[in-house]
C-alpha cells in the first residue's frame, strides 16, 4: 500500500504572518507594450517561508515589482537604509536569506481579468522603521509543527530545501 503525500495549498488565507527568506529573491525584467511603445520593468520573484497559525510554516512565493510601495517597505523591513532624498539603499553584499519580516496577505482581484484572483502580499509591516531580528522566531517547514517528526519523514534543513 503506497502512502500519498497531504494536500498543500499554493496560496495564504488572507491575513498578518511572520515571513522568513527562504532563497536569495531572483531578480527578472518583465517587457510590455502600451500606446505602440515599449516599456521595460524590473521585478523579484522572492521564495519565502510563512508561519501559519498553528504553527507549522508554509512555503510561498511573491512577486514585487521595483517600483511598488511594497519592494520599498521589502527593502527597508530586510535592512536596508533610507537616505535624506528618500531612495532606499542596501549594501552591495546584501544577504536576505534567514531575514524575517511581517505582513499582510489578501486576495486582490487581476485588474485585467476580474475574474482571477491573486494572492498577494498587500502590505509590509516595518518594525520601529528596521529590519525584524533575524533570529526572532524559527519557522518551521511545511508538515512540522514542532512536535516530534513523523517516523519516516525526518525534519528538512534549510540548506536541503529544494527550491
Amino acid at each position: 500500500m503506497s502512502q500519498l503525500p497531504g494536500y498543500e495549498p499554493m496560496g495564504l488565507p488572507p491575513g498578518k504572518y511572520l515571513f522568513k527568506v527562504k532563497a536569495e529573491p531572483e531578480v527578472r525584467k518583465a517587457t510590455y507594450a502600451a500606446k505602440g511603445r515599449t516599456f521595460e520593468s524590473k521585478f523579484i520573484k522572492i521564495e519565502l517561508m510563512a508561519k501559519m497559525p498553528d504553527g507549522s510554516g508554509r512555503k510561498y512565493t511573491e512577486m514585487f515589482f521595483a517600483n511598488e510601495d511594497r519592494y520599498r517597505d521589502l527593502l527597508l523591513a530586510l535592512g536596508g537604509k533610507r537616505s535624506a532624498d528618500g531612495i532606499i539603499h542596501t549594501p552591495d553584499s546584501f544577504d536576505t536569506i534567514g531575514k524575517t519580516f511581517e505582513g499582510e496577505v489578501a486576495q486582490v482581484r487581476d485588474k485585467k481579468d476580474p475574474t482571477k484572483v491573486r494572492t498577494r502580499i498587500i502590505q509590509i509591516f516595518l518594525k520601529g522603521g528596521d529590519a525584524f531580528d533575524e533570529e526572532e522566531e524559527d519557522i518551521p517547514e511545511p508538515g512540522h509543527n514542532g512536535a516530534s517528526e513523523p517516523e519516516g519523514h525526518p525534519a528538512i534543513d534549510d540548506d536541503e530545501i529544494p527550491f
